[in-house]
């Protein structure tokens, strides 16, 4: 069952991912499920929505491994034997800076440059995917960033301490900061310059669980452990593994089954 429930937790069309390097297979047959009230809550904590694409690849990835421990990859084979996949892969998703593209007119002397500090990196999963910052200069001390995902900011970029560069200016809380060789130390004529920084998702299990547990409030866990049609004896043990293991992996493993499992019985529902 482990491709089927990688497909029900990702809820995508069949074309979602046909681009992307390392796609996963979703059957031609399958539609997306509506996912009603506290079971869509929970959905979107185990997969965050606003992912881009290969974000979200990655993140199925680490739900596959997790789900794929010896406690719990029996439950993954119930209802689909078949083993379609790989735990093996390198997250397709990975870190980068990418200057793609920088223009200036002749009247410009500014060549641009960057740093990463690996320390203040943005692990948190609203960051991960890829950012564009657009940057023109505003006048001739003080440039304008745009950043694709929304906010525009403008700086002031020149330094009288380093008279041969600007300003270190920062993107992304600190993790990448860009900087012009300057030598006349203003922003004469006009230039483009665009930054491509590609964050790869950290899935950590620890901070889904604990959204997972405020999720299931008074009531609401018997929802997701609720008896199906199909799979009520299954969804107890998965219950039980929930309440008694002292493995946050295994627990939280345990509700994502037993998630698939009721997402599986409204699949079959619709019919």
């Amino acid at each position: 069952m482990i491709n089927h429930v990688r497909t029900l937790l990702c809820n995508r069309p069949p074309a979602y991912y046909a681009d992307v390097a390392d796609a996963v297979y979703i059957p031609q047959d399958f539609n997306a499920l509506s996912i009603p009230g506290i079971l869509g809550q929970l959905r979107d904590i185990v997969v965050p929505a606003g992912l881009d694409r290969p974000s979200e690849l990655s993140v199925l990835r680490s739900i596959v491994q997790l789900i794929s421990a010896p406690e719990l990859l029996p439950y993954c084979f119930m209802l689909d034997g078949r083993t379609t996949y790989r735990t093996d892969q390198d997250d397709a998703v990975t870190t980068s800076v990418m200057m793609s593209s920088y223009s200036r007119s002749d009247a410009c002397d500014v060549i641009p440059s960057y740093t990463l500090y690996p320390e203040r990196y943005p692990a948190e999963l609203s960051n991960a995917g890829q950012h564009v910052w657009t940057i023109t200069p505003a006048d001739r001390a003080y440039v304008k960033i745009q950043h694709d995902r929304g906010t525009t900011e403008t700086l002031y970029c020149l330094s009288a301490g380093t008279p041969q560069k600007s300003k270190v200016m920062t993107l992304m809380n600190g993790y990448c900061a860009f900087y012009f060789e300057l030598p006349s130390q203003e922003l004469t004529g006009t230039f483009c310059l665009t930054y491509r920084l590609t964050v790869a998702p950290q899935y950590d299990i620890a901070a889904r669980a604990a959204e997972l547990n405020r999720a299931l409030g008074v009531g609401q866990s018997a929802i997701l452990f609720a008896p199906g049609r199909t799979h009520t004896a299954i969804v107890q043990e998965l219950q039980t593994i929930w309440l008694s293991s002292q493995e946050l992996p295994l627990r939280f493993g345990a509700a994502v089954l037993a998630l698939a499992f009721q997402l599986d019985e409204l699949m079959n529902a619709r019919g």
